[in-house]
Formats: C-alpha cells, sequence, structure tokens
C-alpha cells in the first residue's frame, strides 16, 4: 500500500504522523483533481449520461475511501494507538470503508434508474418502488457484510428474515399481485394514461372508458358516462384489453347515411355536399379532430330503398366522438336541406285493392318506410284479403 522505505524515513511518533498524514491529504486531493480533470470531462463529451451518472457517484467515495486508508496506516504503521486497539481500529475502518461502497453503489443504482424513467414513460409509476427497493438491497448487503467481518453469525439472520419474508409474502399476497401486475403494465404498457380502452370488468361484464391513472396497485378507468373503476391490476394484466386508440393513431369514426332513389339523384353532388359540410365542420371543432387527417366518403351499397354510404374521419379520442358526431349531424343536415338533398326516410309503393266492381285494379300509395297509420291500415287490409 505504502512502501515500507518511505515509512521509514519518517520520524516516528506524532510528528511523523502529521507529515504522513499532510502528505496523503495531498496525494488524495490530486488524485480526485485528477479524476476530475480527466474521467469526469471525458464522461461529460459522451452522449451516454450513464458515465456521468458513475463518476459523480464515484467521486466522494473516492476521497473518503483514500482518506480511511491513510487513517489505516496511520494507525497501523506510527505506533499512536495500543496494539490492543488495532482490532477496533480495523473493524471501524472496514465499516467505514463498506458504507463509502454502498453509499456509491446506492447512488449510481438509482441515479440509473431515475435517468431512464425520464428517458421511458414506462418506468416513472415504477422508478420510486425500484429505487427503494435497490436502495434497501445495497445496504442490506452492506450490513451482512459488516456483521460477516465483526465474527457475528448471519446464517440465522438470514434464515430468520427468510422466514419473516415467507409471512409477509403470504400476507401481502394480493398486495404484492397487484404490485408485480403493476409493474408489467408500466414495463409492456398494454393501455396507457388518457387511452380508451375496453377490459373484462368480470361480474360487471365488459368495461369501456379513458384510462385516468395507472397506480401500482389498480387502474383507475372512467367511462362515458362519468363513473370510474377502480380495478386490481391483477385483473387488468390478466384479462384481454382491447386499446382503440393503437395501433392507429386516433379513432376512427364512421357516421352512416342513406339516400333515397328519385330520379334527380347524382351520387357525385351528394358526396361533394356532404364533403364541403363534413369539412366545415372539422373545421370549426379542430380541437377534437387528429391533425393531419380529412374527412372521406365510402359509397356501401346499391340497397333495394337506396344508396347507403358512410363518412370517416379521425377524431383524437374516443371520448370526443359523440361531440364530434353531434357536429357533423347537424351541419351536414342543414347542408343538405338547402342543397334539396334528400336524406329522409326511404320511400316504398304499397299496393292497395280498392272494394267494388274495380277491386281488380291496384292503387299505388307512396308511404314513408316507417308508415303512417293510413299505410298500416291499407296493408292489413290486403293481408285480410
Amino acid at each position: 500500500m505504502v512502501p515500507a522505505a518511505l515509512l521509514d524515513r519518517l520520524p516516528h511518533g506524532w510528528l511523523g504522523a502529521a507529515m504522513f498524514f499532510v502528505a496523503w491529504a495531498v496525494v488524495s486531493l490530486a488524485v480526485v483533481w485528477v479524476f476530475d480533470r480527466v474521467l469526469r470531462a471525458r464522461a461529460a463529451k459522451t452522449t451516454s449520461k450513464v458515465d456521468d451518472i458513475v463518476a459523480n457517484a464515484v467521486r466522494l467515495p473516492l476521497f473518503a475511501g483514500l482518506l480511511l486508508t491513510g487513517a489505516w496506516v496511520l494507525a497501523t504503521s506510527f505506533g499512536l494507538l495500543p496494539d490492543a486497539w488495532s482490532p477496533a481500529v480495523g473493524a471501524a475502518l472496514f465499516v467505514g470503508v463498506v458504507v463509502a461502497g454502498a453509499f456509491a453503489t446506492g447512488r449510481i443504482l438509482t441515479g440509473v434508474l431515475h435517468h431512464y424513467a425520464h428517458r421511458k414513460p414506462s418506468f416513472q409509476a415504477v422508478a420510486g418502488a425500484l429505487e427503494f427497493a435497490a436502495r434497501v438491497l445495497v445496504w442490506a448487503v452492506a450490513l451482512m457484510l459488516v456483521l460477516a467481518h465483526l465474527g457475528i453469525a448471519i446464517t440465522p439472520l438470514l434464515g430468520a428474515l427468510g422466514i419473516a419474508g415467507l409471512a409477509v409474502a403470504l400476507a401481502l399476497q394480493d398486495t404484492l399481485a397487484n404490485f408485480f401486475a403493476g409493474m408489467y403494465i408500466s414495463l409492456d404498457r398494454p393501455l396507457r394514461e388518457g387511452e380508451f380502452v375496453e377490459v373484462d370488468g368480470g361480474g360487471l361484464g365488459l368495461i369501456r372508458g379513458t384510462v385516468m391513472d395507472v397506480g401500482w396497485r389498480s387502474v383507475r378507468i372512467v367511462e362515458q358516462a362519468g363513473n370510474m373503476f377502480v380495478m386490481p391490476n391483477s385483473r387488468v394484466a390478466g384479462g384481454i384489453i382491447k386499446n382503440y386508440d393503437r395501433p392507429a393513431q386516433g379513432n376512427k369514426m364512421r357516421l352512416g347515411f342513406r339516400v333515397p332513389y328519385g330520379p334527380g339523384l347524382d351520387l357525385e353532388r351528394v358526396e361533394q355536399v356532404i364533403l364541403e359540410a363534413a369539412r366545415e365542420a372539422l373545421a370549426a371543432n379542430a380541437a377534437l379532430v387528429l391533425k393531419g387527417t380529412d374527412a372521406e366518403i365510402e359509397f356501401q351499397a346499391l340497397d333495394d330503398d337506396g344508396v347507403t354510404l358512410e363518412l370517416v374521419c379521425r377524431v383524437r379520442g374516443r371520448a370526443d366522438e359523440g361531440k364530434m358526431r353531434h357536429a357533423l349531424v347537424k351541419a351536414i343536415h342543414a347542408r343538405c336541406q338547402a342543397e334539396d338533398i334528400d336524406l329522409g326516410a326511404p320511400r316504398r309503393v304499397v299496393e292497395a285493392r280498392a272494394a267494388g266492381g274495380d277491386g281488380d285494379r291496384p292503387e299505388r300509395t307512396p308511404s314513408p318506410a316507417l308508415g303512417g297509420g293510413s299505410a298500416r291500415a291499407s296493408q292489413s287490409e290486403d293481408r285480410g284479403r
């Protein structure tokens, strides 16, 4: 550690000890200075932040370790203390070194976890618990090392801790299951805050709503009616989750229409009018619409009563769909009325035979699809005959 020839040149007693201590302190400060100028400066130039965390965590324990080493040399080489005190001094210095090492290791682990929690949002929910567990583990190992160095048998202590841990695990089985399920949800992220999901609620059936919070024990989901469901993490993690907001960004909304047949039906004009009205409504409610998207018209089928079509657009989330649908229906209805485009119920032709001599001549009466009282009466009369 320190050359014996160098120690022999120093005077014995307190004068030599003081000279050695001053020289050792200067050397320790020089080592820390070189560490700052070389290693920490090089770590600051790299893109990774992990080396900066390690350098900052090691700096203070390095200086403390150098001072403790000098104190050990003073206690063993200059005869300042009685020989009977040597074991106690050695044990104290060993405890100091272990504490310095545990302090550096704990800072490194917590710093790395904190760094990744900021880089990856999936770590934020469990970062605090992981940092606490890392500190407990590091200081528990340090305690075991100190006890073993002092000659205290740690095997019974380990056995007692194991039994106590088993008892706590059995007593907190549900709590631990929810905790680890929460870690899985936070790391795997099958659902995130603000997303509209559908999960199995057990006896409550399927629960649809917006995720408000993903905690260490439960997930809070608010349905569109405003009710909140608090679901244990173990149930959410072990069930099937339907996420409406992924993989595609935003929620695709479909609004169906039916245009009745008629002599003046022009599908190109219908498409143009509906798109213009829809785009005006989307522009007026831009906060609800996914940025960079537009409305589209999809003609679906030629039915017996008319042509069916759908207006397709993307809103930010499932919770915005109701407000956007409300605005679109009002805007398209007003525009189609102004353009004399019929979006009403399809028409049907009902044949009714008149009683008397002209009974063989049918009467053709147009009636709405939903029918009024006269249309239903004619149909009933015809079925009676």
